[in-house]
Protein backbone atom coordinates (compact mmCIF):
# COMPACT_ATOMS: atom_id res chain seq x y z
CA UNK A 1 0.00 0.00 0.00
CA UNK A 2 2.83 2.40 0.91
CA UNK A 3 4.66 1.55 -2.31
CA UNK A 4 1.58 2.27 -4.41
CA UNK A 5 1.08 5.63 -2.69
CA UNK A 6 4.74 6.51 -3.21
CA UNK A 7 4.38 5.79 -6.91
CA UNK A 8 1.32 8.01 -7.05
CA UNK A 9 3.12 10.87 -5.27
CA UNK A 10 6.08 10.58 -7.60
CA UNK A 11 3.85 10.66 -10.65
CA UNK A 12 1.99 13.67 -9.27
CA UNK A 13 5.24 15.56 -8.66
CA UNK A 14 6.40 14.84 -12.19
CA UNK A 15 3.09 16.00 -13.61
CA UNK A 16 3.26 19.23 -11.60
CA UNK A 17 6.77 19.93 -12.86
CA UNK A 18 5.72 19.43 -16.47
CA UNK A 19 2.65 21.61 -16.04
CA UNK A 20 4.67 24.39 -14.39
CA UNK A 21 6.97 24.47 -17.41
CA UNK A 22 4.01 24.67 -19.81
CA UNK A 23 1.49 26.81 -17.95
CA UNK A 24 3.17 28.38 -14.92
CA UNK A 25 1.82 27.62 -11.44
CA UNK A 26 -0.23 24.41 -11.10
CA UNK A 27 -3.35 24.05 -8.99
CA UNK A 28 -6.30 21.73 -9.53
CA UNK A 29 -9.85 22.35 -8.38
CA UNK A 30 -12.32 19.50 -7.88
CA UNK A 31 -15.47 20.02 -9.95
CA UNK A 32 -17.13 16.65 -9.54
CA UNK A 33 -17.26 13.46 -7.49
CA UNK A 34 -15.98 10.03 -8.41
CA UNK A 35 -18.77 7.48 -8.71
CA UNK A 36 -18.61 3.68 -8.82
CA UNK A 37 -14.84 3.58 -9.03
CA UNK A 38 -14.59 5.75 -12.17
CA UNK A 39 -11.16 7.09 -13.01
CA UNK A 40 -12.54 10.36 -14.36
CA UNK A 41 -12.15 13.76 -12.73
CA UNK A 42 -12.70 17.20 -14.22
CA UNK A 43 -10.13 19.79 -13.18
CA UNK A 44 -8.96 23.24 -14.21
CA UNK A 45 -5.43 24.60 -13.76
CA UNK A 46 -4.70 28.29 -13.20
CA UNK A 47 -3.47 29.08 -16.69
CA UNK A 48 -4.34 25.96 -18.68
CA UNK A 49 -7.49 25.40 -20.69
CA UNK A 50 -10.11 23.03 -19.31
CA UNK A 51 -9.00 19.41 -19.50
CA UNK A 52 -9.36 15.92 -18.12
CA UNK A 53 -6.88 14.47 -15.65
CA UNK A 54 -6.28 10.75 -15.64
CA UNK A 55 -6.67 9.70 -12.03
CA UNK A 56 -6.18 6.80 -9.66
CA UNK A 57 -8.01 6.39 -6.33
CA UNK A 58 -6.12 7.72 -3.33
CA UNK A 59 -5.20 5.08 -0.76
CA UNK A 60 -4.93 7.52 2.15
CA UNK A 61 -8.08 9.51 1.38
CA UNK A 62 -10.97 7.31 0.17
CA UNK A 63 -13.29 8.97 -2.33
CA UNK A 64 -10.57 11.24 -3.75
CA UNK A 65 -8.21 10.72 -6.63
CA UNK A 66 -4.67 11.66 -7.58
CA UNK A 67 -4.30 13.44 -10.97
CA UNK A 68 -1.47 12.03 -13.06
CA UNK A 69 -1.72 13.69 -16.45
CA UNK A 70 -3.90 16.35 -18.09
CA UNK A 71 -5.40 15.81 -21.55
CA UNK A 72 -7.31 18.75 -23.07
CA UNK A 73 -11.01 18.13 -23.63
CA UNK A 74 -10.82 19.44 -27.20
CA UNK A 75 -8.13 16.92 -28.13
CA UNK A 76 -10.16 14.02 -26.75
CA UNK A 77 -13.31 15.16 -28.54
CA UNK A 78 -11.40 15.32 -31.82
CA UNK A 79 -10.19 11.77 -31.27
CA UNK A 80 -13.71 10.62 -30.48
CA UNK A 81 -15.10 12.29 -33.61
CA UNK A 82 -12.38 10.70 -35.76
CA UNK A 83 -13.28 7.24 -34.48
CA UNK A 84 -10.16 6.68 -32.37
CA UNK A 85 -10.90 4.45 -29.43
CA UNK A 86 -8.01 4.51 -26.85
CA UNK A 87 -8.30 7.68 -24.75
CA UNK A 88 -11.77 8.62 -26.02
CA UNK A 89 -13.29 5.38 -24.74
CA UNK A 90 -11.41 5.61 -21.50
CA UNK A 91 -12.86 9.05 -20.77
CA UNK A 92 -16.39 8.33 -22.07
CA UNK A 93 -16.09 10.91 -24.83
CA UNK A 94 -17.40 8.68 -27.62
CA UNK A 95 -20.45 10.19 -29.37
CA UNK A 96 -23.87 9.10 -28.14
CA UNK A 97 -27.20 9.58 -29.88
CA UNK A 98 -30.26 10.64 -27.90
CA UNK A 99 -33.71 9.97 -29.34
CA UNK A 100 -35.83 13.14 -29.21
CA UNK A 101 -39.62 13.07 -28.99
CA UNK A 102 -42.11 15.97 -28.49
CA UNK A 103 -44.29 15.99 -25.37
CA UNK A 104 -47.68 17.62 -25.71
CA UNK A 105 -48.22 19.69 -28.81
CA UNK A 106 -45.81 19.09 -31.72
CA UNK A 107 -42.76 21.34 -32.06
CA UNK A 108 -41.97 22.39 -35.60
CA UNK A 109 -38.50 21.36 -36.89
CA UNK A 110 -37.69 19.43 -33.71
CA UNK A 111 -34.99 16.87 -34.68
CA UNK A 112 -35.61 13.18 -34.09
CA UNK A 113 -32.14 12.65 -32.61
CA UNK A 114 -29.26 14.62 -31.12
CA UNK A 115 -25.62 13.51 -31.04
CA UNK A 116 -23.34 14.62 -28.22
CA UNK A 117 -20.69 13.17 -25.94
CA UNK A 118 -21.28 12.00 -22.39
CA UNK A 119 -19.16 14.89 -21.12
CA UNK A 120 -21.26 17.46 -22.98
CA UNK A 121 -23.35 19.61 -20.67
CA UNK A 122 -27.13 19.63 -20.57
CA UNK A 123 -26.89 23.29 -21.65
CA UNK A 124 -25.29 22.05 -24.89
CA UNK A 125 -28.31 19.79 -25.45
CA UNK A 126 -30.74 22.66 -24.83
CA UNK A 127 -28.84 24.97 -27.17
CA UNK A 128 -28.68 22.36 -29.93
CA UNK A 129 -32.40 21.53 -29.80
CA UNK A 130 -33.36 25.21 -29.59
CA UNK A 131 -31.22 26.09 -32.61
CA UNK A 132 -32.58 23.24 -34.73
CA UNK A 133 -36.23 23.80 -33.77
CA UNK A 134 -36.07 27.59 -34.03
CA UNK A 135 -37.46 28.05 -30.50
CA UNK A 136 -36.00 30.11 -27.71
CA UNK A 137 -34.03 27.93 -25.34
CA UNK A 138 -36.19 29.24 -22.49
CA UNK A 139 -39.35 27.82 -24.09
CA UNK A 140 -38.05 24.26 -23.94
CA UNK A 141 -38.18 21.74 -21.11
CA UNK A 142 -36.31 18.47 -21.60
CA UNK A 143 -37.50 15.38 -19.70
CA UNK A 144 -35.86 11.96 -19.36
CA UNK A 145 -37.96 9.22 -20.87
CA UNK A 146 -36.84 6.66 -18.29
CA UNK A 147 -38.19 8.30 -15.11
CA UNK A 148 -39.86 11.56 -16.20
CA UNK A 149 -37.40 13.79 -14.37
CA UNK A 150 -36.45 17.13 -15.89
CA UNK A 151 -32.97 17.99 -17.15
CA UNK A 152 -31.60 21.32 -15.88
CA UNK A 153 -30.30 23.83 -18.40
CA UNK A 154 -26.87 23.97 -16.78
CA UNK A 155 -23.27 24.06 -17.94
CA UNK A 156 -22.23 22.25 -14.75
CA UNK A 157 -24.34 19.09 -15.33
CA UNK A 158 -23.03 16.57 -17.87
CA UNK A 159 -25.04 14.12 -19.94
CA UNK A 160 -23.18 11.32 -18.17
CA UNK A 161 -24.29 12.56 -14.74
CA UNK A 162 -27.96 12.54 -15.76
CA UNK A 163 -27.79 8.81 -16.51
CA UNK A 164 -28.55 9.20 -20.22
CA UNK A 165 -26.77 6.78 -22.54
CA UNK A 166 -26.66 5.98 -26.23
CA UNK A 167 -30.19 5.56 -27.67
CA UNK A 168 -31.83 6.98 -24.53
CA UNK A 169 -35.08 8.85 -25.15
CA UNK A 170 -35.74 12.41 -24.05
CA UNK A 171 -39.03 14.29 -24.37
CA UNK A 172 -39.16 17.99 -25.22
CA UNK A 173 -42.05 20.23 -24.12
CA UNK A 174 -42.84 23.69 -25.47
CA UNK A 175 -43.59 25.94 -22.48
CA UNK A 176 -45.09 28.66 -24.65
CA UNK A 177 -44.14 32.37 -24.79
CA UNK A 178 -41.82 33.39 -21.97
CA UNK A 179 -40.93 36.67 -20.31
CA UNK A 180 -37.77 37.47 -18.36
CA UNK A 181 -38.14 37.64 -14.59
CA UNK A 182 -36.29 40.96 -14.56
CA UNK A 183 -38.93 42.39 -16.91
CA UNK A 184 -41.69 41.02 -14.65
CA UNK A 185 -40.36 42.94 -11.62
CA UNK A 186 -39.89 46.11 -13.64
CA UNK A 187 -43.51 45.98 -14.82
CA UNK A 188 -44.80 45.21 -11.30
CA UNK A 189 -43.08 48.21 -9.69
CA UNK A 190 -43.92 50.50 -12.59
CA UNK A 191 -47.64 50.45 -11.69
CA UNK A 192 -47.43 52.42 -8.42
CA UNK A 193 -44.86 54.77 -9.99
CA UNK A 194 -47.40 55.75 -12.65
CA UNK A 195 -50.66 55.60 -10.67
CA UNK A 196 -49.66 57.71 -7.63
CA UNK A 197 -48.47 60.81 -9.54
CA UNK A 198 -51.48 60.51 -11.86
CA UNK A 199 -54.06 60.53 -9.02
CA UNK A 200 -52.08 63.25 -7.24
CA UNK A 201 -52.39 65.55 -10.25
CA UNK A 202 -56.00 64.64 -11.04
CA UNK A 203 -57.31 65.24 -7.50
CA UNK A 204 -59.53 68.23 -8.39
CA UNK A 205 -61.24 66.21 -11.12
CA UNK A 206 -61.65 62.93 -9.21
CA UNK A 207 -62.99 64.17 -5.85
CA UNK A 208 -65.86 66.52 -5.11
CA UNK A 209 -64.92 69.65 -3.18
CA UNK A 210 -61.21 68.81 -3.41
CA UNK A 211 -58.96 71.83 -2.78
CA UNK A 212 -56.83 73.00 -5.67
CA UNK A 213 -53.63 72.37 -3.75
CA UNK A 214 -52.82 69.06 -2.02
CA UNK A 215 -51.87 69.01 1.62
CA UNK A 216 -48.25 68.76 2.73
CA UNK A 217 -48.95 65.22 4.02
CA UNK A 218 -50.23 64.14 0.63
CA UNK A 219 -47.18 65.62 -1.09
CA UNK A 220 -44.84 63.92 1.38
CA UNK A 221 -46.67 60.60 0.85
CA UNK A 222 -46.21 60.88 -2.92
CA UNK A 223 -42.49 61.57 -2.55
CA UNK A 224 -41.87 58.66 -0.15
CA UNK A 225 -43.92 56.13 -2.15
CA UNK A 226 -42.22 57.16 -5.40
CA UNK A 227 -38.74 56.89 -3.83
CA UNK A 228 -39.60 53.44 -2.48
CA UNK A 229 -40.55 52.01 -5.87
CA UNK A 230 -37.71 53.81 -7.69
CA UNK A 231 -35.35 52.07 -5.26
CA UNK A 232 -36.95 48.72 -6.09
CA UNK A 233 -36.60 49.35 -9.82
CA UNK A 234 -32.91 50.16 -9.42
CA UNK A 235 -32.37 47.03 -7.30
CA UNK A 236 -34.05 44.96 -10.01
CA UNK A 237 -31.79 46.41 -12.68
CA UNK A 238 -28.45 46.39 -10.87
CA UNK A 239 -28.61 44.21 -7.72
CA UNK A 240 -31.00 41.27 -7.97
CA UNK A 241 -29.96 37.94 -9.49
CA UNK A 242 -32.66 35.49 -10.52
CA UNK A 243 -32.43 31.71 -10.20
CA UNK A 244 -34.76 31.26 -13.18
CA UNK A 245 -34.42 33.21 -16.42
CA UNK A 246 -38.06 33.37 -17.49
CA UNK A 247 -41.67 32.60 -16.60
CA UNK A 248 -44.77 32.09 -18.80
CA UNK A 249 -45.76 35.45 -20.30
CA UNK A 250 -49.45 34.88 -19.49
CA UNK A 251 -48.67 35.15 -15.74
CA UNK A 252 -47.56 38.79 -16.00
CA UNK A 253 -51.10 40.09 -15.35
CA UNK A 254 -51.57 37.94 -12.25
CA UNK A 255 -48.15 38.85 -10.87
CA UNK A 256 -48.62 42.58 -11.47
CA UNK A 257 -52.18 42.82 -10.10
CA UNK A 258 -51.07 43.09 -6.46
CA UNK A 259 -48.85 46.12 -7.06
CA UNK A 260 -51.01 47.88 -9.65
CA UNK A 261 -54.32 47.42 -7.79
CA UNK A 262 -53.50 47.36 -4.07
CA UNK A 263 -50.24 49.32 -3.78
CA UNK A 264 -51.22 51.54 -6.71
CA UNK A 265 -54.89 52.42 -7.28
CA UNK A 266 -56.33 51.41 -3.88
CA UNK A 267 -53.63 53.10 -1.80
CA UNK A 268 -53.54 56.25 -3.95
CA UNK A 269 -57.33 56.71 -3.87
CA UNK A 270 -57.42 57.02 -0.07
CA UNK A 271 -54.19 58.97 0.34
CA UNK A 272 -55.10 61.77 -2.07
CA UNK A 273 -58.79 62.03 -1.09
CA UNK A 274 -59.77 65.37 0.59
Amino acid sequence: METQESIHKGALAASKAQDQQRHGSWRSRDTGRMQNGETLFDARSDKAEEGIFTCVPSVLTPGRCIPLHRIPVQALEEKAAAGHRGDSQRFTLQPVTLLVRPRGKPIRNLPEAASLTLLSSTADLYQRLAAQSGCSVHRLRIIKGSDGSGLPNSKDVTIDRTGLRDQSTVYVKDLGPQIAWRTVFIVEYLGPLLIHPLLYLLRPYLYNNAPASPSSLQTLSLILISLHFVKRELETLFVHRFSLATMPARNIVKNSAHYWIFAGANLAYWIYAP
